[in-house]
């Protein structure tokens, strides 16, 4: 039977409403964003933009995006603790470190610049030198980010996404279509949007912590100490790792075969990506399941139901896109056929990542960082030392059609296992993924008539 908790139901019903919500309104955004991007700019253009967004992920991992998910894990446990003086602590020495090392890192890279056109002998000064203002703006967006989903208002953390994504289109719009600046005016929409967003939120964000910014801040929490010196440290090697090896990836692509490559390979990743991301269970459960660390049933029962949720939405949604993607990419991106069959195969990488979202998040949950550092490092590590560039060599761009769902697998694998040593019943049994039982229906009828939670 499922854990008594109907408020927590209801937050994860109207937390799972809204995202879902926002996220078919985002793929509709992305997609005509997409079009227009990919319809306007050449295919080389497009590989390069997929570069040049590598540089700035990369440069990103010094303004320690890897703390975050550990970060909103403990503010999350303190709001619903109602401690709004260690919640202050907390909040205001994350911020005001990220927001420092932001600063030092766009000015840094904007300098930077001419000696990454030197070094690739690509002219990208002018593209990076617009980019390094997004690692200011980023930074700020993730603080609000962090306030809106510790508070449960998903509407809000939601809305950042959905207005970055508007107003990039709508520049896009302006910039390809109307000045014909090419890949600048790609650069320039992305950066402006961002910045535009940063505006637009500062009066919710602030709002939304105002009980924690009159509070008295709790002088016995360090940020290096609580947090860094212990199970935060993980997660910033583990990140370090991971953006540092993701980064490579797209260069090793363009070294081995060509920059064309890194387009389509890239294109048919983002399409993955953004079927992936559709879905809510897992971007809920990551700021509600803090607030139940104490109740292991709580976590098992909703963590085992969302796996099983997510694996049949998977399901549905790979098959309409073995069936419509032939039809609508040479359509409407003729440039882009020959992505058709990579995205074909590397829809095998969903039902990893049904377990792998999941698991990962209770590894945030449990503090065990550690052992989230030892599965992303260990895979990734094979990956870029072994298997893409192997094949790459055998295989052209398939070896990296390869790598990404081989990685997939493997770091999920490792997250079970990992997650099954301090909960050993995590996940469903085979027999249960088949099953329609009495709380699946009442699920749907109650996230059907959207309940409005009590929290």
């Amino acid at each position: 039977m499922p854990p008594n908790s109907p408020t927590l139901f209801r937050v994860i019903a109207h937390g799972s409403a809204i995202v879902l919500g926002s996220n078919i309104l985002l793929k509709a955004i992305a997609f005509l964003a997409t079009l227009l991007l990919l319809r306007d700019i050449s295919v080389y253009d497009y590989g390069l933009w997929r570069l040049l967004l590598s540089v700035l992920t990369f440069v990103g991992i010094f303004t320690l995006p890897g703390l975050d998910p550990a970060i909103r894990a403990d503010l999350g446990r303190e709001a619903g603790q109602g401690n709004h003086s260690r919640y202050r602590a907390i909040f205001i020495q994350f911020s005001g470190l990220l927001l420092s090392l932001a600063a030092v890192v766009a000015v840094g890279l904007f300098i930077a610049a001419p000696y990454i056109t030197v070094a690739t002998g690509i002219g990208v000064t002018l593209y990076v030198r617009i980019l390094a203002v997004c690692v200011f703006t980023s930074a700020l967006l993730r603080v609000y980010s962090s306030a809106f989903s510790t508070h449960l208002h998903f509407y809000r953390a939601q809305g950042i996404t959905i207005c970055s994504s508007f107003f990039y289109l709508v520049l896009l719009i302006v910039f390809l279509y109307i000045y014909n600046l090419g890949l600048l005016g790609v650069v320039m929409a992305y950066a402006l949007s961002s910045a535009m967003s940063v505006i637009i939120f500062f009066l919710p964000f602030v709002s939304t912590v105002r009980a924690e910014l009159r509070a008295a801040s709790d002088p016995s929490y360090s940020l290096w100490h609580s947090m860094i010196r212990q199970h935060g440290k993980w997660a910033l090697v583990s990140d370090y790792s991971d953006t540092t090896i993701g980064s490579i990836k797209p260069w090793l692509i363009g070294y081995f075969i060509s920059i064309e490559a890194v387009g389509i390979f890239s294109a048919a990743v983002t399409l993955l990506s953004a079927l992936s991301n559709i879905l809510p269970l897992s971007q809920v459960l990551a700021s509600v399941l803090p607030r139940q660390a104490a109740d292991r049933e709580k976590l098992l029962f909703f963590s085992n139901r969302s796996i099983k949720y997510t694996l049949w939405a998977y399901a549905l949604l790979a098959l309409g896109v073995l069936v419509t993607a032939p039809i609508a990419i040479p359509l409407l991106l003729p440039q882009y056929a020959p992505a058709i069959p990579l995205l074909s195969v590397l829809l095998l990488s969903l039902a990893s990542l049904a377990w792998g979202d999941i698991s990962n998040t209770l590894l945030n949950v449990l503090r065990l960082q550690k052992l989230s550092f030892v599965t992303n490092t260990t895979a990734r590590v094979l990956s870029v030392a072994c298997i893409l560039p192997l094949g790459l060599m055998l295989f052209g761009v398939w070896g990296a059609v390869i790598d990404q769902i081989a990685t997939s697998y493997i770091i999920t694998a490792l997250r079970v296992l990992y997650v099954r040593r301090a909960l050993p019943a995590f996940g469903p049994r085979v027999r249960e993924l088949f099953t329609f039982d009495i709380f699946d229906r009442s699920s749907l009828m109650r996230i059907a008539r959207y309940i409005k939670p009590s929290v």
